[in-house]
Protein backbone atom coordinates (compact mmCIF):
# COMPACT_ATOMS: atom_id res chain seq x y z
CA UNK A 1 0.00 0.00 0.00
CA UNK A 2 2.64 2.29 1.11
CA UNK A 3 4.86 1.36 -1.85
CA UNK A 4 1.89 1.99 -4.28
CA UNK A 5 1.39 5.41 -2.17
CA UNK A 6 4.96 6.62 -2.92
CA UNK A 7 4.40 5.87 -6.71
CA UNK A 8 1.68 8.57 -7.17
CA UNK A 9 3.06 12.00 -8.19
CA UNK A 10 3.57 14.22 -5.15
CA UNK A 11 0.16 16.51 -5.96
CA UNK A 12 -2.56 13.66 -5.19
CA UNK A 13 -0.20 12.66 -2.19
CA UNK A 14 -0.58 16.19 -0.85
CA UNK A 15 -4.20 15.70 -1.83
CA UNK A 16 -4.71 12.16 0.26
CA UNK A 17 -3.14 13.47 3.73
CA UNK A 18 -4.87 17.14 3.60
CA UNK A 19 -8.52 15.24 2.88
CA UNK A 20 -7.64 12.67 5.58
CA UNK A 21 -7.04 15.51 7.89
CA UNK A 22 -10.67 16.97 6.74
CA UNK A 23 -11.86 13.51 7.84
CA UNK A 24 -10.11 13.37 11.00
CA UNK A 25 -11.33 17.34 11.65
CA UNK A 26 -14.60 16.76 11.11
CA UNK A 27 -15.24 13.71 12.99
CA UNK A 28 -13.35 15.09 16.21
CA UNK A 29 -15.79 18.40 15.83
CA UNK A 30 -18.94 16.57 15.39
CA UNK A 31 -18.06 14.50 18.04
CA UNK A 32 -17.49 17.49 20.60
CA UNK A 33 -20.27 19.35 19.04
CA UNK A 34 -22.02 16.31 20.53
CA UNK A 35 -20.80 16.33 24.29
CA UNK A 36 -21.47 19.80 24.19
CA UNK A 37 -25.53 19.28 23.16
CA UNK A 38 -25.19 16.88 25.94
CA UNK A 39 -23.67 19.31 28.65
CA UNK A 40 -26.25 21.51 27.74
CA UNK A 41 -29.03 19.65 28.78
CA UNK A 42 -27.70 18.19 31.47
CA UNK A 43 -27.12 21.55 33.17
CA UNK A 44 -30.59 22.63 31.77
CA UNK A 45 -32.52 19.69 33.65
CA UNK A 46 -30.78 20.05 36.70
CA UNK A 47 -30.59 23.72 37.86
CA UNK A 48 -33.13 25.26 39.42
CA UNK A 49 -34.99 28.42 39.58
CA UNK A 50 -34.38 29.76 42.67
CA UNK A 51 -31.98 32.55 43.11
CA UNK A 52 -30.05 34.02 46.17
CA UNK A 53 -31.39 37.31 46.98
CA UNK A 54 -28.76 37.94 50.20
CA UNK A 55 -26.54 35.73 52.04
CA UNK A 56 -27.13 35.11 55.83
CA UNK A 57 -25.26 37.34 57.97
CA UNK A 58 -24.35 36.43 61.18
CA UNK A 59 -25.44 38.78 64.47
CA UNK A 60 -23.52 38.11 67.38
CA UNK A 61 -26.46 39.97 69.26
CA UNK A 62 -29.59 38.22 70.22
CA UNK A 63 -33.15 39.52 69.15
CA UNK A 64 -34.75 41.76 71.38
CA UNK A 65 -38.52 40.57 71.83
CA UNK A 66 -41.06 42.94 72.77
CA UNK A 67 -42.20 41.46 76.19
CA UNK A 68 -44.97 43.80 76.77
CA UNK A 69 -46.29 44.21 73.62
CA UNK A 70 -46.68 40.40 73.19
CA UNK A 71 -47.93 40.10 77.36
CA UNK A 72 -51.20 42.66 76.32
CA UNK A 73 -51.22 40.95 72.99
CA UNK A 74 -52.50 37.29 74.24
CA UNK A 75 -53.82 38.89 77.37
CA UNK A 76 -56.10 40.69 75.62
CA UNK A 77 -57.36 37.79 72.86
CA UNK A 78 -57.19 35.05 76.08
CA UNK A 79 -59.60 37.77 77.54
CA UNK A 80 -61.97 38.66 74.91
CA UNK A 81 -62.00 35.69 73.20
CA UNK A 82 -64.02 33.79 76.03
CA UNK A 83 -65.78 37.09 77.06
CA UNK A 84 -67.15 37.11 73.23
CA UNK A 85 -68.20 33.52 73.60
CA UNK A 86 -69.89 33.28 76.71
CA UNK A 87 -72.25 36.63 75.50
CA UNK A 88 -73.54 34.82 72.62
CA UNK A 89 -74.10 31.56 74.79
CA UNK A 90 -75.75 33.89 76.69
CA UNK A 91 -77.33 36.36 74.38
CA UNK A 92 -78.36 33.08 72.14
CA UNK A 93 -79.78 30.77 75.18
CA UNK A 94 -83.50 31.89 75.79
CA UNK A 95 -84.18 28.62 77.94
CA UNK A 96 -85.61 29.41 81.30
CA UNK A 97 -83.03 29.94 84.21
CA UNK A 98 -83.94 32.94 86.47
CA UNK A 99 -87.04 32.23 88.27
CA UNK A 100 -87.29 35.81 89.58
CA UNK A 101 -87.18 36.66 85.83
CA UNK A 102 -89.96 34.27 85.13
CA UNK A 103 -92.27 35.65 87.77
CA UNK A 104 -92.05 38.56 86.08
CA UNK A 105 -93.25 37.92 82.51
CA UNK A 106 -95.40 35.33 83.77
CA UNK A 107 -99.43 36.73 83.51
CA UNK A 108 -100.92 33.84 85.78
CA UNK A 109 -99.31 32.88 89.80
CA UNK A 110 -96.65 30.44 89.85
CA UNK A 111 -98.14 28.00 92.30
CA UNK A 112 -94.79 25.77 92.97
CA UNK A 113 -91.57 25.01 92.27
CA UNK A 114 -90.76 21.43 92.10
CA UNK A 115 -86.66 20.76 92.86
CA UNK A 116 -85.20 17.94 90.91
CA UNK A 117 -85.77 14.38 90.81
CA UNK A 118 -82.67 12.79 91.45
CA UNK A 119 -84.07 9.04 91.70
CA UNK A 120 -84.51 7.13 89.03
CA UNK A 121 -88.47 6.69 89.94
CA UNK A 122 -91.18 8.66 88.97
CA UNK A 123 -92.49 7.29 92.00
CA UNK A 124 -90.42 9.60 95.22
CA UNK A 125 -93.36 10.97 96.68
CA UNK A 126 -94.98 7.54 97.30
CA UNK A 127 -91.35 5.35 97.90
CA UNK A 128 -89.85 8.70 99.48
CA UNK A 129 -92.50 10.71 101.41
CA UNK A 130 -89.82 12.43 103.19
CA UNK A 131 -87.82 13.84 100.35
CA UNK A 132 -87.89 17.46 99.31
CA UNK A 133 -89.58 16.53 96.30
CA UNK A 134 -92.65 15.31 98.06
CA UNK A 135 -92.43 18.73 100.51
CA UNK A 136 -92.69 20.71 97.23
CA UNK A 137 -95.59 18.44 96.16
CA UNK A 138 -97.46 18.64 99.58
CA UNK A 139 -96.72 22.69 99.01
CA UNK A 140 -98.46 22.48 95.83
CA UNK A 141 -101.58 20.67 97.44
CA UNK A 142 -101.33 23.51 99.89
CA UNK A 143 -101.45 26.49 97.12
CA UNK A 144 -104.02 24.67 95.67
CA UNK A 145 -106.33 23.85 98.76
CA UNK A 146 -106.10 28.07 98.44
CA UNK A 147 -106.97 28.59 94.78
CA UNK A 148 -109.56 25.99 95.19
CA UNK A 149 -110.93 25.78 98.62
CA UNK A 150 -114.36 23.90 99.53
CA UNK A 151 -114.23 21.81 97.15
CA UNK A 152 -115.48 18.11 97.96
CA UNK A 153 -114.34 16.82 94.60
CA UNK A 154 -111.43 18.33 92.74
CA UNK A 155 -110.94 17.62 89.13
CA UNK A 156 -107.10 19.05 87.96
CA UNK A 157 -105.45 18.71 84.63
CA UNK A 158 -101.54 18.68 83.89
CA UNK A 159 -100.47 20.09 81.12
CA UNK A 160 -97.48 21.70 78.81
CA UNK A 161 -95.79 23.40 75.49
CA UNK A 162 -94.26 20.15 74.66
CA UNK A 163 -93.29 16.61 75.53
CA UNK A 164 -90.32 16.33 78.23
CA UNK A 165 -91.43 19.25 80.40
CA UNK A 166 -92.21 17.06 83.27
CA UNK A 167 -95.89 16.78 82.45
CA UNK A 168 -96.20 13.44 83.47
CA UNK A 169 -93.80 13.34 86.31
CA UNK A 170 -95.86 16.14 87.73
CA UNK A 171 -98.96 14.33 87.47
CA UNK A 172 -97.61 11.35 89.03
CA UNK A 173 -96.27 13.31 91.79
CA UNK A 174 -99.67 15.49 92.06
CA UNK A 175 -101.78 12.65 92.42
CA UNK A 176 -99.60 10.47 94.82
CA UNK A 177 -99.48 13.20 97.18
CA UNK A 178 -103.04 13.28 97.67
CA UNK A 179 -103.52 9.66 97.67
CA UNK A 180 -101.01 9.69 100.83
CA UNK A 181 -103.39 11.99 102.62
CA UNK A 182 -106.28 9.56 102.64
CA UNK A 183 -108.33 11.14 99.28
CA UNK A 184 -109.48 8.58 96.82
CA UNK A 185 -107.53 9.62 93.54
CA UNK A 186 -107.71 8.62 90.37
CA UNK A 187 -104.75 9.34 87.53
CA UNK A 188 -106.24 9.28 84.36
CA UNK A 189 -103.56 9.19 81.07
CA UNK A 190 -105.34 11.60 78.00
CA UNK A 191 -102.31 12.02 76.21
CA UNK A 192 -103.58 9.80 73.64
CA UNK A 193 -101.00 10.37 70.78
CA UNK A 194 -98.04 9.89 73.12
CA UNK A 195 -98.52 7.46 76.08
CA UNK A 196 -97.30 6.73 79.16
CA UNK A 197 -96.91 3.13 80.14
CA UNK A 198 -96.79 3.88 83.57
CA UNK A 199 -94.37 0.52 83.89
CA UNK A 200 -93.63 1.91 87.20
CA UNK A 201 -96.87 0.79 88.55
CA UNK A 202 -96.50 -2.41 87.17
CA UNK A 203 -100.12 -2.20 85.64
CA UNK A 204 -101.12 -5.87 83.61
CA UNK A 205 -104.18 -4.47 81.80
CA UNK A 206 -104.06 -2.96 78.09
CA UNK A 207 -107.37 -1.67 78.31
CA UNK A 208 -107.57 1.92 78.63
CA UNK A 209 -109.13 5.40 77.80
CA UNK A 210 -108.92 5.08 73.96
CA UNK A 211 -110.93 1.48 74.54
CA UNK A 212 -113.38 3.33 76.44
CA UNK A 213 -113.99 6.62 74.21
CA UNK A 214 -114.28 3.87 70.89
CA UNK A 215 -116.67 2.03 72.92
CA UNK A 216 -114.81 -1.05 72.78
CA UNK A 217 -115.53 -1.52 76.66
CA UNK A 218 -119.23 -0.57 77.99
CA UNK A 219 -118.08 0.02 81.63
CA UNK A 220 -115.59 2.73 82.87
CA UNK A 221 -114.29 0.62 85.85
CA UNK A 222 -113.22 -2.08 83.23
CA UNK A 223 -110.68 0.26 82.21
CA UNK A 224 -109.57 1.08 86.15
CA UNK A 225 -106.36 -0.35 87.18
CA UNK A 226 -105.69 -0.65 90.91
CA UNK A 227 -102.30 0.07 92.36
CA UNK A 228 -100.43 -1.83 95.09
CA UNK A 229 -100.38 2.22 96.74
CA UNK A 230 -104.13 3.04 98.86
CA UNK A 231 -106.73 5.48 97.41
CA UNK A 232 -104.62 5.21 94.12
CA UNK A 233 -105.88 4.21 90.62
CA UNK A 234 -105.23 4.60 87.35
CA UNK A 235 -106.19 4.72 83.91
CA UNK A 236 -103.97 4.34 81.10
CA UNK A 237 -104.23 5.94 77.84
CA UNK A 238 -105.06 2.43 76.23
CA UNK A 239 -104.20 1.45 72.82
CA UNK A 240 -103.13 4.38 70.30
CA UNK A 241 -106.08 5.25 68.32
CA UNK A 242 -106.29 6.60 64.39
CA UNK A 243 -108.58 9.69 65.85
CA UNK A 244 -107.28 10.64 69.17
CA UNK A 245 -108.61 14.52 68.69
CA UNK A 246 -111.85 12.98 68.11
CA UNK A 247 -111.85 10.95 71.42
CA UNK A 248 -110.95 13.05 73.50
CA UNK A 249 -113.37 15.85 72.40
CA UNK A 250 -116.36 13.57 72.21
CA UNK A 251 -119.84 13.31 74.72
CA UNK A 252 -117.95 10.17 75.77
CA UNK A 253 -115.50 11.75 77.68
CA UNK A 254 -117.49 14.30 79.34
CA UNK A 255 -119.90 11.40 80.28
CA UNK A 256 -116.65 9.67 81.81
CA UNK A 257 -115.71 12.87 83.61
CA UNK A 258 -118.99 13.19 85.26
CA UNK A 259 -119.28 9.70 86.53
CA UNK A 260 -115.86 9.29 87.84
CA UNK A 261 -115.89 12.31 89.90
CA UNK A 262 -119.11 10.53 92.20
CA UNK A 263 -116.42 7.95 92.69
CA UNK A 264 -113.32 10.08 93.60
CA UNK A 265 -112.23 12.83 95.51
CA UNK A 266 -109.59 13.79 93.26
CA UNK A 267 -108.83 13.24 89.46
CA UNK A 268 -105.97 13.91 88.03
CA UNK A 269 -105.75 14.48 84.06
CA UNK A 270 -102.61 13.73 82.27
CA UNK A 271 -102.72 15.94 79.04
CA UNK A 272 -101.36 16.12 76.02
CA UNK A 273 -99.48 18.94 75.31
CA UNK A 274 -101.34 21.80 73.83
CA UNK A 275 -98.00 23.32 72.09
CA UNK A 276 -98.92 20.46 70.07
CA UNK A 277 -102.74 19.21 70.29
CA UNK A 278 -105.39 22.00 70.26
CA UNK A 279 -107.84 19.07 71.16
CA UNK A 280 -106.18 19.37 74.80
CA UNK A 281 -108.60 22.58 75.31
CA UNK A 282 -111.32 20.31 75.09
CA UNK A 283 -110.27 18.23 77.82
CA UNK A 284 -109.47 21.45 80.33
CA UNK A 285 -112.83 22.66 79.94
CA UNK A 286 -114.32 20.07 82.45
CA UNK A 287 -111.55 20.52 85.41
CA UNK A 288 -111.30 22.66 88.38
CA UNK A 289 -107.93 24.00 87.90
CA UNK A 290 -105.18 23.84 85.11
CA UNK A 291 -101.42 23.48 85.83
CA UNK A 292 -99.08 24.20 83.47
CA UNK A 293 -95.60 22.70 83.72
CA UNK A 294 -92.60 24.39 82.74
CA UNK A 295 -88.89 22.77 83.29
CA UNK A 296 -86.53 24.75 84.31
CA UNK A 297 -83.63 24.91 81.79
CA UNK A 298 -85.79 23.30 79.16
CA UNK A 299 -88.35 25.19 78.36
CA UNK A 300 -87.83 28.63 75.96
CA UNK A 301 -88.91 31.80 76.90
CA UNK A 302 -91.24 31.90 74.54
CA UNK A 303 -93.28 29.04 76.11
CA UNK A 304 -93.76 31.86 78.66
CA UNK A 305 -95.46 33.69 75.98
CA UNK A 306 -97.99 30.92 74.81
CA UNK A 307 -99.20 29.86 78.33
CA UNK A 308 -100.17 34.02 78.87
CA UNK A 309 -101.77 33.95 75.77
CA UNK A 310 -104.18 31.34 76.74
CA UNK A 311 -104.80 33.25 79.47
CA UNK A 312 -105.26 36.42 78.03
CA UNK A 313 -106.39 35.95 74.63
CA UNK A 314 -108.69 32.62 75.36
CA UNK A 315 -109.55 33.65 78.85
CA UNK A 316 -109.19 30.06 80.52
CA UNK A 317 -109.69 30.49 84.24
CA UNK A 318 -107.94 28.73 87.14
CA UNK A 319 -105.04 28.41 85.12
CA UNK A 320 -101.84 28.29 87.20
CA UNK A 321 -97.93 27.88 86.21
CA UNK A 322 -95.46 25.04 87.91
CA UNK A 323 -91.78 25.20 87.09
CA UNK A 324 -90.23 21.76 87.35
Amino acid sequence: MDNQFRRLPSTEQNLIRLERGRELNETIFTFLQQRRAEAAISMASSSTSNKIVEYARANWEPIKVKETFTYILFFAVGFIIPVLIIGLIVILDNRIKDIKELESLLAVPLLAKIPQNKSQTPLIVLDEPRSATAESFRSLKTNISFVVPDKKQLTVAVSSTLSGEGKTFAAIGLASIYALNNKKTLLISCDMFKPSSFKDFGLGSKVGLSNYLSQQVDSVFEIIQNTKYPFFDIITSGAIPPNPSDLLASDRFVTLLEELKKVYDVIVLDTPPVGLISQSFEVIKHVDLITYVLRHNFSEMSFVNDLNDIKLKKGIPNLYAILN
